[in-house]
């Protein structure tokens, strides 16, 4: 303690502590000085630190190390027996005079003195004493006046910068990854069979038959409509979670992605069962219902304008260091989706021909290189895209990756603000040709897999539709393989689909009652739907009425 302080007895058995020297001005360390205001203070406490480069405190025994070295060295050349000595470790000490100097004090405002003359000075001191041991209550301020060195205070040694923040990791997809190899594919298969997440979907064999086509070709549908959570997306997904990194899993930190809907419910429901924590930027286009679906998951979903999606994943990333999954362009999640094209391999040994929807094109991609990296380098492998969202057809064609936030189709799943860098190398490399329908010719395709018993969405029956509208050239007694990709459909979506599918053939009067019977069953569903809710709030007064209305239709 820098400041004095004598006792004096007030009452029995108290004894009341009073500054010994009340100031009004004092040094911090040398020439600085704590500015006088008027407002006596007393000295507490004082703080001393020296530079990392200060006093050598050490400096007797690096004396006595050198000594030993040279005892060392005589034994080396004499043979003389050395003493069992502990050696002190060099340091950086070079001596330098720079301190920083801390003095914490306790202020008395109450007590200001109007006039800093020595007589008003000595007034106030006695004041102060005065009051304090009459134990009146003083109010009292704590400070901490702190003095720091100057550049030219150091010396014999280089000024140190100052160290750079430690900026939190960030975790960006790599878009120019070397090419999937078959040994990652068989990898990423394993690992989809061992996810808890996937089924093995099942393989529909002379599926031309089923469907009443007249296509001469032995057609084979891989129902990825019927994998968990309603599309391929979680194979991708599962491979992807399999590749975080352990430190990453033990934080246990938020991860992103951006999604119009079968990611993003694949990547919400994976999540909720390991026990993440997910957030998910979707399109203000996108369904109300797929945002509600992802919020059952436990996703926190943001809608944002197309435009803004990538740059807020970006500032997600940065600043807040959370983990981005990439949709369709992560090369773990192309491998994953080649998991798909070994199962192909597997129910149909030696295909001719294999369809594919592309949006982003991770899929067709795994596909690609699944089937061609086995040894099937005849078979041909078409892509297919809506017309009005041709992102990589157009990228094929120009040799480079193309981009365009606006684009829009019926098929939402098909259409991304901007084809895959690392799905377009592969598509360049491993793809025959990308084919394109038009939304009418989409609409059909989704029509007529309803009427032979599938439910698919648009994006998912994209394939199918261009072996049904003689896309693909050169079928004729070949085996054929279309991937149906997803069936996450509403029944109003469904519905709204159907009625609006253009005639196609003769058969319209039977495709006509299909539609009709569509409708039907949409309304009934809404009805016992709506009923449900009812009985749930309690404002069903005729249940009777309801049940005939329902039945009647």
């Amino acid at each position: 303690m820098e400041g004095q302080t004598e006792g004096e007895t007030a009452c029995p058995g108290q004894v009341l502590v009073v500054p010994y020297r009340v100031r009004f001005s004092d040094t911090i360390w040398k020439d600085a000085m704590i500015p006088n205001d008027g407002v006596p203070f007393f000295s507490v406490s004082r703080f001393m630190c020296s530079c990392v480069y200060g006093k050598d405190r050490h400096s007797r025994e690096k004396q006595r190390n050198r000594r030993v070295m040279r005892e060392q060295k005589r034994f080396l050349e004499e043979g003389t027996p050395l003493p069992k000595r502990r050696n002190r470790v060099g340091t950086r000490k070079v001596c330098c005079p720079a301190m920083l100097a801390m003095k914490k004090v306790v202020r008395l405002p109450d007590f200001k003195a109007d006039a800093l003359t020595p007589k008003k000075c000595r007034e106030v001191r006695e004041l102060v004493r005065t009051k304090l041991l009459e134990g009146e209550d003083v109010k009292k301020e704590i400070r901490v006046y702190i003095k720091l060195p100057k550049d030219d205070e150091h010396a014999k040694h280089e000024l140190v910068e100052e160290p750079k923040k430690k900026r939190k990791k960030m975790f960006r997809y790599n878009q120019n990854c070397p090419k999937a190899t078959l040994d990652d594919i068989e990898k990423a298969y394993k690992v989809v069979q061992d996810s808890a997440l996937c089924v093995r979907t099942p393989m529909m064999h002379h599926a031309q038959d089923c469907l009443g086509l007249d296509v001469g070709c032995d057609l084979s549908l891989k129902l990825e409509n019927m994998q968990k959570t309603g599309s391929f997306k979680v194979r991708g997904l599962a491979n992807q979670l399999a590749h975080i990194p352990q430190y990453m899993a033990k934080r246990q930190l938020e991860l992103v992605t951006m999604s119009a809907g079968n990611y993003g419910k694949a990547f919400s429901f994976a999540l909720h069962e390991l026990g993440y924590k997910a957030r998910v930027l979707m399109p203000d286009t996108a369904p109300q219902n797929r945002e509600d679906t992802m919020k059952g998951y436990g996703a926190e979903v943001e809608r944002l304008p197309s435009i803004e999606l990538q740059p807020t994943v970006d500032r997600y990333v940065s600043e807040e260091g959370m983990h981005y999954l990439h949709p369709f362009d992560d090369i773990h999640l192309i491998c994953g989706h080649g998991s798909t094209g070994l199962e192909i391999l597997e129910e149909v040994p030696d295909p001719d021909v294999i369809l594919v929807c592309c949006g982003g094109g991770g899929l067709l991609a795994g596909i690609s290189a699944a089937v061609k990296l086995s040894g099937k380098s005849h078979t041909r492998i078409y892509g297919v895209e809506p017309e009005q969202a041709c992102l990589m057809y157009m990228s094929k064609q120009l040799g480079k990756v193309v981009q365009n936030p606006s684009v829009h189709s019926i098929a939402s799943g098909l259409a991304p603000p901007y084809a895959g860098n690392n799905a377009y190398r592969h598509v360049a490399k491993y793809v025959d040709e990308i084919l394109l329908l038009s939304e009418a010719e989409i609409i059909a395709s989704v029509s007529r897999l309803y009427h032979a018993g599938l439910v698919v969405e648009p994006a998912g029956a994209a394939a199918f539709g261009a072996l049904l509208f003689d896309k693909v050239p050169d079928v004729k007694g070949k085996k054929v393989v279309v991937v149906i990709t997803g069936g996450n459909v509403s029944p109003q979506e469904l519905c709204n689909i159907v009625q609006t599918t253009p005639c196609q053939d003769p058969s319209d009067d039977e495709v006509a009652r299909n539609n009709l019977d569509l409708q039907k069953s949409v309304s009934v569903n809404n009805e016992v739907q709506h009923y449900e809710e009812n009985v749930i709030t309690g404002s069903v007064q005729h249940c009777e009425d309801i049940v005939a209305t329902v039945s009647i239709q």
